[in-house]
C-alpha cells in the first residue's frame, strides 16, 4: 500500500507542519507501507498564478500510483488534493490541525476569538475560506483532528460526524530523555509560541506587574513582537521579561526544562505540542481552561488550569507552585507519565490504523463517486487525443506543407500513442509494464475495429433511420465510447490487484 502525503511544508522548511509530515514520512514505512510526498515547497518558485496549478499536477502525477492521499491541511493543500483525489479515484484523509479561516481572519482585521469566531459571519474573502474548508472535509473519506476539544468543533461543520477521528498528536520521548541533570532556576516562568494576539502574551506581561522577583521568558517570533517590546519598556519590566526570539526545539525544550513553571496563556489550542513537552521533561504547567488544554493538564495533578483572563487565579496557581517544592516535584513526575501517553509509537499506529479501515471501508457512495471520476477520466483522455489529432493535422499540413493523407497518418499516429498511454496509466490507473506491446497491439486492433463500426453507424443511421449527418455522427461517436470503455476496462486494461477502480 502506498501513501501519498501532501503538504505545504516539508523539511528543510521549520514548523509544526513540516515536523509532523517528516514525522509520518519517516515512520509509516516501519509499518509497511510505502510513502510519497508532495510539499508545496517543491513549486513555490514558480510564479503566483502559476504555483498552484503546477502543485495540482504533481499531485495528479505522484497520486496515480497512491492507493490513499493524506492532506495535511484543509485548504491550501486539502483543495488541490480533494479534486486529484476525486479524478484518480483514490481514498483521502484530511488532517486539520486547527481553523483556516479563523487563523487567517486576522489578514482582514478579524480580532475575534475562535470560539466566537464559529457564531458569526464575516466578509467574502473569510467566508470563502471557511465554504472551502468545510467542502473539502465533507468530501473526505476520514479526517483527522489532534484533539477531542477541537474534534467537537469540526464535526459540526460535516454531514457525517462519524468521518472525524482523534489521534492526538506524538512526541519523540527519546530526544527528551537527554534533557536530564538540569537546575531549576526559581522564580522563572517559561512560555513559547508565535507572538500573535490569540497567545494572550501581553496579558503575561500584565501579570508580570503582581509577581515581584519573577522572570518571564518567552520564546517565539510574530507580528505582535514590536508591540510587546513597547508594552514591556512602558511597564519597566524590561529586565525581567525577556522575549528570546524564535530557538531550536532542542533549546527551547533546554530552557523549559530548567524553567521553575511553564506557562500558557492561549485563547484557544487545538494541541499543544509545548505542553507535552513541559510535561515530558518534568515542568509544571499552568495554563486556561480552553480547547483541548484540560485533555493535557490534570488540574492540580500535573499542573493547574485557570478561567481564562482570571488574573487572580494565575497568581495564585504561581504562588501555589513556588511555595511547595513537594507539590512542584510530584507535578513534575505526573506530567512525565501524561506525556508517555502522546508517544510517537501510539500516534503512528493509529494513523496506520485509520489508512486500513478507509481502505476497507470503501462505502457504495464512494464505489459511485470513483466510477464517476474514471468516467470523467476517460473523457478527458479522449478529448486530449482528439485535439491531439486535429492540432497536428493542422500543422502538419498547413504548417509543414505535408500531404494531408500523409499528415492524416502521422497526426493519427502521434494521437494513437497519445490515448493508449492517457488510458492505460490516468484513465485505468494501469501502472504494470509487463504485457504492455500487447496491450497497445489490441488497442489499435480495437481502434482499427471503432473506425469501421463508426462508418456503418452513420451510414445506417443517415441511410436507414433518415438522421442528420452530425446528429448520427454524435450518436455513433457516443455508441463507441460506451462500447470503448466498457472493452478498455473489462480486457485491455482490467486491474489485477487494485479493488479501488
Amino acid at each position: 500500500m502506498k501513501i501519498l502525503i501532501s503538504t505545504g511544508m516539508f523539511p528543510p522548511d521549520i514548523g509544526g507542519p513540516a515536523t509532523y509530515s517528516q514525522f509520518i514520512a519517516d515512520r509509516l514505512p516501519q509499518y509497511g507501507l510505502a510513502v510519497d510526498v508532495v510539499s508545496f515547497g517543491q513549486v513555490r518558485h514558480i510564479p503566483k498564478l502559476f504555483r498552484h496549478t503546477a502543485y495540482f499536477l504533481k499531485l495528479i502525477w505522484h497520486g496515480r500510483a497512491a492507493d490513499v492521499f493524506f492532506a495535511q491541511d484543509a485548504v491550501s493543500v486539502g483543495l488541490p488534493t480533494i479534486i486529484a483525489g476525486f479524478i484518480l479515484g483514490k481514498t483521502v484523509i484530511i488532517r486539520i490541525p486547527g481553523d483556516y479561516a479563523w487563523e487567517q481572519s486576522g489578514r482582514y482585521g478579524i480580532t475575534d476569538s475562535m470560539q466566537e469566531f464559529q457564531k458569526k459571519k464575516y466578509g467574502f474573502a473569510v467566508e470563502l475560506l471557511r465554504t472551502i474548508q468545510r467542502f473539502v472535509l465533507n468530501q473526505a473519506d476520514r479526517v483527522i483532528v489532534p484533539s477531542h476539544a477541537f474534534g467537537e468543533i469540526v464535526r459540526q461543520w460535516v454531514k457525517d460526524p462519524s468521518t472525524v477521528r482523534t489521534i492526538y498528536n506524538g512526541i519523540d520521548g527519546v530526544e527528551l530523555q537527554n534533557v536530564t541533570g538540569h537546575t531549576v532556576r526559581p522564580q522563572t516562568l517559561m512560555s513559547a509560541g508565535r507572538l500573535v494576539s490569540g497567545k494572550g502574551f501581553a496579558q503575561l506581561v500584565g501579570y508580570m506587574k503582581k509577581l515581584d522577583g519573577w522572570k518571564l521568558e518567552i520564546a517565539g517570533d510574530g507580528p505582535e513582537r514590536s508591540n510587546l517590546e513597547k508594552m514591556i519598556h512602558e511597564q519597566g519590566v524590561e529586565d525581567r521579561v525577556i522575549l528570546l526570539g524564535a530557538m531550536s526545539r532542542l533549546e527551547l525544550i533546554q530552557k523549559i526544562a530548567t524553567s521553575e513553571i511553564f506557562v500558557l496563556n492561549t485563547h484557544f489550542e487545538t494541541f499543544s505540542f509545548q505542553i507535552v513537552e513541559a510535561l515530558a521533561v518534568g515542568t509544571p504547567v499552568i495554563a486556561p481552561k480552553v480547547g483541548s488544554i484540560p485533555e493535557l493538564i490534570e488540574d492540580g495533578k500535573n499542573g493547574f488550569l485557570y478561567p481564562l483572563h482570571d488574573e487572580a487565579a494565575f497568581i495564585q496557581a504561581v504562588r501555589r507552585i513556588s511555595a511547595d517544592i513537594q507539590l512542584r516535584k510530584s507535578m513534575g513526575e505526573a506530567g512525565k507519565t501524561k506525556a508517555a501517553l502522546f508517544s510517537v509509537v501510539a500516534t503512528i499506529e493509529k494513523v496506520k490504523a485509520l489508512i486500513q479501515e478507509s481502505i476497507r471501508s470503501v462505502s457504495t457512495h464512494k464505489t459511485k463517486k470513483v466510477r464517476i471520476a474514471k468516467i470523467l477520466r476517460y473523457l478527458f483522455s479522449g478529448g486530449t487525443a482528439a485535439v491531439t489529432d486535429l492540432t497536428l493535422l493542422y500543422i502538419f499540413t498547413d504548417v509543414f506543407g505535408i500531404w494531408y493523407i500523409l499528415s492524416s497518418v502521422l497526426a493519427f499516429l502521434v494521437a494513437f500513442a497519445v490515448s493508449f498511454i492517457l488510458q492505460k496509466f490516468f484513465t485505468f490507473q494501469d501502472h504494470a509494464m509487463d504485457g504492455v506491446r500487447g496491450q497497445a497491439l489490441v488497442y489499435l486492433l480495437v481502434t482499427s475495429f471503432n473506425l469501421g463500426l463508426n462508418t456503418a453507424l452513420v451510414f445506417a443511421f443517415v441511410h436507414y433511420a433518415g438522421f442528420h449527418y452530425l446528429f448520427a455522427q454524435i450518436l455513433a461517436s457516443i455508441i463507441i465510447a460506451v462500447e470503448s470503455f466498457v472493452v478498455y476496462g473489462l480486457f485491455i486494461f482490467k486491474p489485477k490487484h487494485s479493488k479501488h477502480l
